[in-house]
């Protein structure tokens, strides 16, 4: 090992005392950890000791003199500082430990945490960014401690101020074993079927309309002689009116020195999945109550277009085209014949793109399977593999927002173009993930707080008439279950 080089780097770095001191320079880089790019920790004493005797030895410290390493180190912060703050946010832990900062000659440990970035194993969509997360981290542990006045503080302090970061951030990733975090229990419900039913489209935060065309032209034979009758296309436009949706949680500061796991990354994951949840059980339940932010899902639509031709939802749903009533109020009375008559319903439109049905695990298991086997001529094959998630030829989502259980009068299973009857927005620049390490200072607590606005419109569902020969099919059909 090159002791000049050594020396170097560490003076890049910081120190001003006599590089041939090897008290002096010991003294300096306890403040470090030493690391070659072989991955192994340097030894001062035997460094010093080789140059003392003039012997040779490979050298491990790369040949970059102090002016080259300032122009990287330079470079990376000034990638930090253009990482947005919100992206930074949304992730949580880092691998930054709370004792000594290892320093890593030739950047081994950024280029190598890149990789990992790279491959998609990590939330930080890059090393630039989760250093700077790493720097938040660094300051507000060292806060909480009271040391405030050492080096390890102010350069962490002063990576956040580049990158324009003026509040504590404290998410709780602590540097644990991988074979730790990927021993967490976690049982939930699943919520990704709206992103497989239709696509999110980004909208601006004020909201964006959508042109719609509601009537067409009409065609005549005036007779010879005789003037046309006018008509005109008519229209509207959908509008996708964006809300809030706000996840708030907080967690004591005892939770966070204890925690065995990276656990900004799990509140952050977490309020993901809230709002993924609750966007999803709008989609399909929503009815206009508080209970769903006031906004109007696929029953919600359907409720409406029943009210509004002057019928009662629990005794007059087959008003709206769209409703198909089930054989009787038991799943197990729903026949073959009655998920047909689901098809049917839906609209033999123009445009319609690839048909989807909606329905939950539950429903699927107990109404949809037994009525296929029902049939005959099942192969023991498809006994024992199982038979794909479809109905004659269409695939099916699963969503956990349906029914799980029978119920009278419950809506248990949709079919049809999704993307043509209904719009789902998201509004990316409300996007915000803010940590707080104050409000709750009494209570020795860290707030997070998650924000993003959604809009969910379901605009065409066919119509609702007392009328049976008045009723026209939209894109999507439901299939309702008897109410007694």
């Amino acid at each position: 090992m090159d002791w000049a080089k050594i020396v170097k780097v560490l003076t890049a770095n910081g120190f001003k005392g006599d590089g041939s001191d090897l008290a002096a320079v010991k003294a300096f880089a306890a403040d470090f950890n030493l690391i070659g790019e072989d991955g192994n920790a340097i030894d001062l004493d035997a460094a010093h000791k080789a140059t003392a005797t003039k012997s040779r030895k490979p050298l491990v410290v790369p040949s970059e003199d102090v002016d080259a390493i300032k122009a990287e180190r330079d470079r990376l912060r000034d990638a930090a500082r253009k990482a947005s703050s919100a992206a930074a946010l949304t992730g949580g832990g880092l691998d930054d430990g709370q004792g000594m900062p290892s320093f890593f000659i030739g950047n081994a440990a950024k280029k190598a945490f890149q990789a990992e970035c790279n491959a998609g194993n990590t939330y930080f969509k890059d090393a630039d960014t989760a250093e700077v997360c790493g720097a938040w981290l660094k300051a507000s542990t060292l806060h909480k401690l009271g040391e405030t006045a050492g080096k390890q503080y102010s350069e962490a302090l002063d990576i956040c101020k580049k990158a324009n970061v003026s509040y504590d951030f404290s998410s709780g990733g602590f540097a644990i074993p991988e074979i730790l975090s990927n021993q967490i229990i976690e049982v939930r419900s699943k919520y990704e079927a709206l992103t497989q039913l239709v696509n999110i489209t980004p909208i601006s935060a004020q909201g964006e309309t959508v042109p719609r065309i509601a009537g067409g032209i009409t065609v005549y034979s005036p007779g010879e002689g005789v003037a046309a009758t006018e008509s005109n296309i008519a229209g509207d436009q959908v509008r996708l009116q964006p809300f809030e949706m706000v996840a708030l949680s907080t967690v004591t500061n005892k939770q966070l020195q204890a925690s065995n796991f990276a656990f900004g990354d799990k509140v952050a994951e977490r309020m993901r999945y809230a709002i993924m949840q609750k966007l999803e059980q709008i989609y399909v339940r929503g009815d206009g109550t508080s209970t769903y932010f006031n906004q109007r899902g696929l029953e919600g639509k359907l409720q409406s277009l029943v009210t509004g031709a002057g019928g009662t939802w629990s005794t007059n749903a087959e008003y709206a085209a769209a409703i198909v009533r089930g054989s009787g109020n038991l799943w197990s009375e729903l026949t073959f014949q009655d998920i047909q008559n689901l098809r049917a319903s839906i609209g033999f439109l123009e445009g319609t793109g690839p048909l989807k049905g909606l329905c939950s695990w539950q429903f699927y298991n107990s109404v949809l399977v037994p009525a296929a086997m029902s049939k005959g001529g099942v192969p023991a094959l498809e006994v024992v593999n199982g038979i794909p998630q479809s109905w004659m030829g269409i695939p099916l989502v699963i969503s956990n927002a349906m029914p799980q259980i029978e119920a009278n009068g419950s809506v248990c299973m949709y079919f049809g173009d999704f993307n043509q009857g209904t719009k789902v927005g998201v509004a990316p620049e409300t996007l915000s993930m803010s940590v707080s390490t104050e409000r709750y200072w009494d209570q020795r607590k860290v707030g997070y707080q998650m924000a993003l606005n959604y809009s969910v419109n379901c605009h065409d569902m066919g119509n609702a008439s007392s009328t049976a020969a008045s009723r026209e099919d939209g894109p999507i059909a439901a299939l309702i279950t008897a109410e007694s």
